[in-house]
């Protein structure tokens, strides 16, 4: 992972093409993972991840090939502020809101989850929108 202050990019490799669209496999690690003493205490954390990198320009590459996955910091900080800031948000005010009219914890906190539960539905039922508005960009390796 190499990140400026602009952007943020991934080396990874494309996996499929679909018309306009790339699959590309990425190796998400932790800062643990490039430490020397990881090995010792067992936290090395990496994993692949799957990417769907959508642009004209997918049609240049194929399967096979090494690419650098990249997202506009800007963008990544708005993924993290739906993904975690909102339902934060959501669930502190429904349990405050909830809280004022019932003084029974079970409820107050059946309701701030379900508050959240219907917020990730909403975000799943809007993925078609949010995958347009998240855009990656992708480079040929050779060409950097």
């Amino acid at each position: 992972m190499s990140q400026s202050c602009d952007k943020i990019e991934h080396s990874g490799v494309v996996v499929s093409i679909d018309g306009d669209c790339a699959d590309v496999r990425i190796l998400r690690t932790s800062a643990c993972a490039s430490c020397n003493v990881s090995r010792i205490c067992n936290k090395t954390e990496s994993r692949e991840m799957n990417v769907k990198v959508r642009g004209m320009r997918v049609s240049d590459f194929k399967e096979g090939d090494n690419v650098m996955v990249t997202i506009k910091a800007s963008m990544a900080r708005m993924a993290v502020v739906y993904g975690f800031g909102f339902p934060l948000l959501i669930m502190l005010l429904s349990f405050i809101i909830t809280k004022t009219f019932c003084k029974d914890d079970l409820i107050t906190s059946v309701v701030s989850l379900g508050m959240v539960a219907v917020y990730y539905v909403i975000l799943y039922l809007l993925r078609d929108r949010l995958d347009k508005k998240f855009l990656f960009e992708i480079t040929d390796i050779k060409k950097i």
